[in-house]
C-alpha cells in the first residue's frame, strides 16, 4: 500500500492502481484466491472485503485487537521496544478498526509505573494533557532517541540491582590487578629493607651488612652460654 501512494497516473483513480498492484504482494493460497475471485473483487473496496473475510476470521481478528487493547509493557522491555512491539500488533491486524486516540491511550495506560513517569516528564508533566498527534509525535521521538533506549527506561525491581556483563567482566580483571599490586607494594618495601640494611653498619664488629642484633659475633656468644648452661640446675 505503501508502493501505491507513491505511484500516480493521469486519469486513474488511487484504488484503481492498489487492485492492479495487489496480488503481487500476495502468495500461495491467497494468490490463488484472488485469481480465482478476481470477477468479484472489481474495485478495491470489494477486494479488501472479501480478502479480510476470507484470511482474518472473527475470531482472529477479535485475537489481534485485544493485543492492542490489552497491551502490556514486559518488566525487562524499554520503552522504545514496548512501542515497537505493539506497532507490530498493529500491522499484524490493520483493520482493527480503533480511533487513533485509542492507540497511544492504551500504550500509556500499559505502561509500568516506571515507564510512565519518564514519559510524563517527557511530556512536561501530564502525558493525557498532550493531543494525539503531540502525544503520538513525542512517543515516536522518545523511540528515534537513542538516548531514551538506555537503562534508565529498563523497569527495575525494588531491592534488586542489574550487573552488565562489562561490569562483571572488570570485576575479574580487577582482582588480580589488585591482588598484582599489593604483591608489587610488598616486594618493593621489602626490597627497600634490603637496601637499607646492606648500608647499616655493626655496632658491635663494625662490619657493613647488618645489625648489631644480627651480628655473628652476637650470636656466637648466645650458642657459647647455651652450651655452658645445659647441665645447670637451679
Amino acid at each position: 500500500m505503501e508502493l501505491c501512494s507513491t505511484i500516480v497516473i493521469k486519469g486513474v483513480s488511487q484504488d484503481a492502481i492498489r487492485l492492479r498492484l495487489f496480488p503481487f504482494s500476495l502468495l500461495g493460497k491467497a494468490k490463488q484466491w484472488f485469481y480465482a475471485s478476481k470477477a468479484a473483487v472489481d474495485n478495491w473496496d470489494k477486494c479488501a472485503k472479501a480478502f479480510l473475510a476470507k484470511f482474518f476470521s472473527t475470531g482472529k481478528t477479535n485475537a489481534l485487537r485485544g493485543r492492542i487493547l490489552n497491551f502490556q509493557q514486559a518488566s525487562n522491555e524499554s520503552i522504545p521496544e514496548a512501542w515497537e512491539r505493539l506497532q507490530v500488533y498493529i500491522l499484524a491486524c490493520p483493520h482493527y478498526g480503533m480511533d487513533n486516540w485509542l492507540i497511544p491511550h492504551n500504550f500509556y495506560n500499559g505502561l509500568t509505573q516506571s515507564s510512565c513517569d519518564h514519559v510524563d516528564a517527557a511530556a512536561g508533566g501530564a502525558f493525557f494533557s498532550l493531543t494525539i498527534k503531540r502525544a503520538t509525535t513525542l512517543i515516536e521521538k522518545m523511540v528515534s532517541n537513542q538516548g531514551w533506549s538506555d537503562d534508565r527506561l529498563q523497569p527495575r525491581q525494588r531491592g534488586m540491582h542489574s550487573v552488565k556483563g562489562t561490569d562483571m567482566l572488570a570485576m575479574k580483571i580487577d582482582l588480580p590487578l589488585k591482588k598484582f599490586e599489593d604483591y608489587s607494594q610488598d616486594k618493593a618495601q621489602m626490597q627497600t629493607l634490603q637496601a637499607f640494611e646492606t648500608r647499616m653498619t655493626c655496632e658491635i664488629c663494625g662490619n657493613v651488612g647488618h645489625s648489631g642484633d644480627n651480628c655473628p659475633k652476637t650470636q656466637e656468644e648466645v650458642l657459647y652460654l647455651n652450651g655452658n648452661n645445659n647441665g645447670f640446675r637451679p
